[in-house]
């Protein structure tokens, strides 16, 4: 992850526990819409974030 996709994890969420919580398909739906689409497997780097 690099970029703006890096910049709103670290500014969206307070923790790691954040990101834990969170469902994954919320996840996924971050990382499509802050990537841009560029995530050749949103579904995968949600997984490794959690």
């Amino acid at each position: 992850m690099f970029g703006a996709t890096s910049e709103a994890i670290l500014t969206e969420f307070l923790s790691p526990d954040e990101i834990a919580a969170r469902p994954l398909d919320d996840l996924i739906d971050f990382l499509v819409e802050k990537g841009n689409k560029h995530f050749a497997d949103p579904k995968a780097t949600a997984e490794k974030l959690k």
